[in-house]
């Protein structure tokens, strides 16, 4: 009783880690920092804009609008990157609003709730951090900042906000497989995986609790 008693709580808290983690998209850009216009309640352990981007459903940004009435998230690309599409992404994986980018800029393509047409969202793509040299294509919008903007002060909460780009030829971006990568490539694949899936956390987690399981489950055949 006591071994299926453990091995059963564990499995349990092993299944709401996982749950809890975002997996990224295929094609999906790897942000490097987000801002906002103010934090929801002034809360910055609750609401803290870094929720926004961190792959875990259970947490959430909380944007309001300032005293200059700006109401806005900004997410940092790193480099400029080829933004095909935008998802405001709801803690069970819907998503709220998406947004299709093409050279001439991002467009609202669907609003669960209130429609296109009455969304106060907006989603823009610019290159604030540099030139950009990139040549238009068709299908996504060049630039190295997204930003999502609220025509009114209410507040608004991001559990997750996911960008997917395009993979240019001149490219090395966060898609695709460019092949065998030399000395230390297979360690530098693993490393990427785990920082883009979280995996890092689930396995640290499984090595705990099959260094815990084991014995527990030793002791308990011996008694």
């Amino acid at each position: 009783m006591q071994k299926t008693f453990s091995a059963a709580f564990l499995l349990l808290l092993m299944n709401g880690i996982n749950a809890a983690t975002r997996e990224r998209e295929e094609g999906e850009i790897t942000p490097v920092s987000v801002e906002h216009s103010a934090t929801f309640k002034d809360d910055e352990e609750k609401y803290k804009v870094e929720h926004a981007i961190d792959l875990n459903w259970e947490t959430g940004s909380g944007t309001k609008g300032n005293t200059d009435d700006e109401n806005f998230l900004k997410i940092n690309l790193g480099e400029v990157k080829c933004v095909k599409q935008g998802k405001y992404m709801d803690k069970d994986g819907t998503s709220l609003t998406t947004w299709a980018c093409t050279e001439s800029g991002c467009e609202c393509e669907e609003s669960i709730y209130m429609g296109c047409s009455e969304s106060t969202f907006t989603m823009t793509v610019s290159t604030e951090g540099g030139p950009n040299d990139k040549s238009p294509v068709s299908d996504c919008k060049h630039g190295d900042t997204v930003k999502i903007e609220r025509s009114t002060d209410e507040a608004w909460v991001v559990p997750e906000f996911v960008i997917i780009g395009r993979q240019d030829a001149d490219d090395d971006g966060d898609d695709g497989d460019d092949g065998d990568d030399g000395d230390g490539g297979d360690h530098a694949d693993d490393s990427e995986d785990c920082e883009k899936t979280r995996t890092c956390l689930s396995n640290a987690v499984s090595m705990v609790v099959a260094a815990f399981l084991v014995p527990a489950t030793l002791f308990v055949q011996l008694i």
